[in-house]
């Protein structure tokens, strides 16, 4: 048969093991240098500040726009905005000097 003895290695056992080896180095490579950065602590001030800004993400800023979602057309929205009314920006249109009565006395 063509089996090895026990305790002994085959020069196709000591292929495999050089394989598996190289192939968990060359994983542990892959995920080290995937975690590492540009080398900020090298950076300028200038460079970090930079790196600082473009790392920002749009959006992340206070919107002082109003997204929301309204219901109709923005001439309708108006046409109803103006159709509120404050208090005392309306003429008083109420006689207060006339007499009391019912209306059919006077």
């Amino acid at each position: 048969m063509n089996q090895a003895a026990p305790g002994r290695t085959t020069e196709k056992d000591k292929i495999m093991k050089t394989k598996m080896f190289l192939a968990t180095a060359t994983a542990a490579l892959i995920l080290m240098g995937s975690n590492v950065s540009a080398s900020e602590p090298l950076f300028s001030p200038k460079a970090k500040e930079l790196a600082d800004s473009l790392a920002k993400a749009p959006g992340t800023t206070a919107d002082m726009i109003d997204r929301s979602v309204k219901a109709g057309s923005p001439k309708h929205t108006e046409f109803v905005a103006s159709l509120h009314k404050v208090p005392g920006t309306t003429a008083d249109m109420v006689v207060r000097h006339a007499r009391v009565g019912t209306p059919k006395l006077l």
